[in-house]
């Protein structure tokens, strides 16, 4: 099943970086997806119910891919729930006239870059594939999340450039690292963010008929 999503050259992927346009998140068991902005400031975005799909909210969002095409076809980066537990692929490459993929990203490079000895699921996901080869090379960055395990509490939030290592995005004046109280930021309940997209206002609901999102009706266990 599909979990995170991603244009291979996303929109906004710098000027989020820099802390310059707000962005939005969904949490794991929660049906809403709320904003962030560049002074701070939090609220909800889309009310599952209402604005995402009405009188049958999803029990989550797990994946945001905003400014692509209808037929999904812009979301031609992602990883797949539960990936951590076999196979060697973090993130996949999706080609749309092949209606095939290939690997992207390895769980080995992830893991490595990140300090850690074990896999780890790409749990939210943006993507700047800038030299459009479809596989994780100079000069590619990338802007990710992951599924909480025994090192990571599911609300960090890193950028990491090819020719470099993963550190946390600082955004809001906020370092959104381990220590970062995700939950007390936004009001929920928990510190796992789901998925990630950079936006130009948090206003900006028309957004959703652009796009894509991955709703889920079962929660990961």
């Amino acid at each position: 099943m599909v979990d995170a999503l991603a244009n291979n050259n996303d929109f906004l992927f710098d000027p989020v970086r820099m802390s310059a346009v707000p962005f939005v998140v969904s949490f794991g068991g929660i049906g809403d997806i709320y904003f962030h902005d560049t002074a701070g400031a939090t609220g909800i975005w889309a009310l599952g119910p209402v604005d995402i799909n009405a009188g049958s909210p999803p029990d989550d969002v797990d994946g945001l891919e905003l400014w692509g095409s209808p037929d999904m076809d812009d979301a031609d980066r992602f990883s797949i729930i539960g990936d951590a537990l076999g196979g060697g692929t973090a993130i996949f490459t999706y080609v749309p006239g092949a209606h095939n993929s290939s690997p992207y990203l390895t769980h080995a490079a992830l893991a490595a870059a990140i300090g850690v000895g074990h896999t780890v699921d790409i749990d939210a996901l943006m993507v700047a594939d800038r030299d459009g080869d479809g596989v994780w090379s100079a000069p590619d960055s990338i802007i990710f999340s992951l599924w909480p395990d025994a090192t990571h509490d599911g609300g960090e939030i890193w950028e990491w450039d090819f020719v470099g290592l993963p550190t946390f995005l600082v955004h809001g004046g906020i370092v959104w690292d381990t220590a970062n109280p995700v939950g007390a930021i936004f009001g929920v309940a928990t510190e796992n963010i789901n998925a990630f997209e950079a936006i130009p206002a948090p206003g900006t609901l028309a957004l959703l008929g652009l796009g894509g999102l991955f709703l889920r009706r079962r929660r990961r266990a």
